[in-house]
């Protein structure tokens, strides 16, 4: 897909101990440019293919929209704006599943995001039976999920998205079993620490989960029956929480 290659692009970068890379000094490496046009990278999406890498003609610039010009031919890896943890885990399994070729890199680090994928739904069941009591309900959550056609493309490419559903997923169904198992909704110790170190380690995966996350972590720490000024101090704890973790990238 579109941005596929440039997500893989960071991936590599990490698997060959580079690091991410910037968004506005690096291209994609070389052997992923190649690897990319050799699958018809830019046939598929509709494009004419770069000659080279980073090169822009005129029958290439002609074929894309005026906000895809800049970056269409791998001269700036664009993605490198995103956080890294998607990217660290799927250039770990690289190292425990080693192959050579680019080609078979990328169909390992789908992979990746298809065990995500699974996982999000596994989440969404436990989230939907925790809500609601009723096993029913979350198989229900689960497979609408699993469903969705979005989901499919979503979980099967090489992308950070999954990640970040995951992070939410885990949020969401941790709350959903601490508050609806604890006596009057009372937030303890393990609730708010645990949220918040959710809430960090999903902003390490997608910038998107960090205000999903303060705004499900706010309401159902409002729904809750302790003090008010103890569920303020409750979501400052988790926001706090959340900073330390995620927040040197940010």
């Amino acid at each position: 897909t579109a941005d596929e290659m440039f997500h893989f692009d960071y991936v590599y970068k990490i698997y060959q101990g580079e690091g991410p890379p910037h968004i506005f000094n690096d291209g994609i490496d070389e052997d992923v440019f190649v690897a990319a046009k050799e699958a018809g990278h830019w046939v598929k999406e509709g494009y004419a293919t770069p000659e080279k890498l980073g090169l822009l003609t005129s029958d290439l610039l002609d074929s894309v929209t005026w906000w895809y010009k800049w970056d269409i031919s791998g001269g700036h890896s664009y993605e490198g704006v995103q956080p890294p943890l998607y990217y660290l885990v799927a250039a770990g399994v690289l190292f425990v599943v080693p192959t050579e070729k680019v080609h078979n890199q990328v169909v390992v680090v789908r992979l990746v995001s298809v065990v995500f994928g699974l996982l999000l739904v596994i989440l969404t069941y436990c989230m939907g039976y925790k809500l609601s009591g009723m096993r029913f309900v979350g198989v229900c959550a689960a497979a609408f999920v699993a469903a969705l056609p979005a989901e499919t493309m979503i979980g099967m490419r090489v992308s950070n998205d999954v990640a970040g559903q995951v992070g939410i997923g885990a949020l969401g169904a941790f709350l959903a079993w601490r508050t609806f198992n604890q006596h009057e909704w009372k937030f303890d110790a393990v609730t708010v620490v645990g949220t918040g170190l959710l809430l960090g380690v999903a902003g390490l995966a997608k910038a998107n989960a960090v205000p999903a996350g303060v705004i499900m972590c706010t309401i159902l720490f409002f729904t809750g029956r302790a003090s008010f000024l103890s569920r303020i101090m409750s979501v400052i704890t988790v926001v706090v929480l959340g900073v330390v973790i995620c927040g040197w990238w940010y």
